[in-house]
């Protein structure tokens, strides 16, 4: 079943990390980081978490290890509206609001709850979350993340066709569609900082059925007439709801190419060593 992971108002394009999770377990009294939170959902696949400590909203990605309260390891697409979770983190948050929790290691229901208590947080979703708009394309968003770090870049949309559909039964809909220049004469492509060969994680806001990576050396920008430059395939593996893993390097400019159907959309994103 395709899932969609929800972006945020204030989601910036540089993201920077804290090591406290505010309501949580603190660092210097245990090795790793708990907190009791309800699974909200909303919308179509959407959720967030809320602290029942101090209401803190956040996200995070979620781990393989999820467990009901029988003990018996679940899916993602199992945790129902209400649920009253325990969630183990390594303490990584990035900075936005709400707060992402990148490194959640382990989760347990430890109440089913019910899904009227979910109504209260309802003016959190109202401050945080806009429906998404089905004639828009899907983002991408590149993620880094390291044992002290972890930040994220927007890709650039550049050539699509993204066929879309507000209500099926009055047969309202369309198809947009961008039909643009080779990747490597796009202009204005966000970087993201790598140290070496490092794993990106790319995180669509609606989940592809494929992805396909291709990458060109930087110097290559500006050339995409000389026939040498034919790029390099880059593997693409499928981590999670949303997500896929690949290997990079910097001074590329990396291709990401995703498929809905019979809608596409190429990304572009470019990585370089620290300044």
């Amino acid at each position: 079943m395709k899932r969609s992971v929800v972006f945020f108002l204030m989601l910036s394009i540089s993201i920077g990390v804290f090591f406290s999770l505010e309501g949580c377990t603190n660092r210097e009294t245990a090795p790793e980081n708990k907190c009791v939170a309800m699974y909200v959902a909303f919308g179509k696949g959407n959720y967030i978490m809320v602290n029942q400590e101090n209401r803190n909203a956040f996200t995070i990605n979620m781990p393989e290890k999820i467990f009901n309260i029988s003990g018996e390891q679940i899916t993602a697409e199992s945790l129902q509206n209400g649920n009253i979770l325990e969630i183990t983190s390594d303490g990584l948050v990035m900075e936005t609001y709400p707060e992402q929790y990148p490194g959640v290691t382990e989760i347990h229901v430890i109440d089913e709850g019910d899904p009227q208590n979910a109504k209260q947080y309802q003016d959190i979703i109202d401050t945080v979350y806009v429906e998404p708009n089905p004639s828009e394309p899907p983002y991408l968003h590149v993620e880094r993340q390291t044992e002290m770090f972890a930040n994220a870049i927007l890709a650039v949309k550049g050539n699509y066709q993204w066929n879309w559909t507000e209500d099926e039964a009055a047969e309202i809909g369309g198809t947009a569609i961008a039909c643009g220049i080779h990747i490597l004469e796009w202009k204005n492509m966000n970087s993201i900082d790598l140290d070496g060969t490092e794993m990106l994680h790319l995180i669509f806001s609606l989940e592809p059925d494929t992805v396909q990576v291709s990458r060109w050396p930087e110097s290559s920008l500006g050339k995409a007439m000389d026939t040498s430059n034919t790029g390099e395939n880059v593997e693409a593996s499928a981590k999670d709801v949303g997500g896929w893993l690949i290997q990079a390097e910097p001074g590329y400019v990396y291709s990401v190419y995703a498929k809905w159907g019979e809608s596409y959309v190429e990304y572009g994103f470019m990585t370089q060593e620290p300044q």
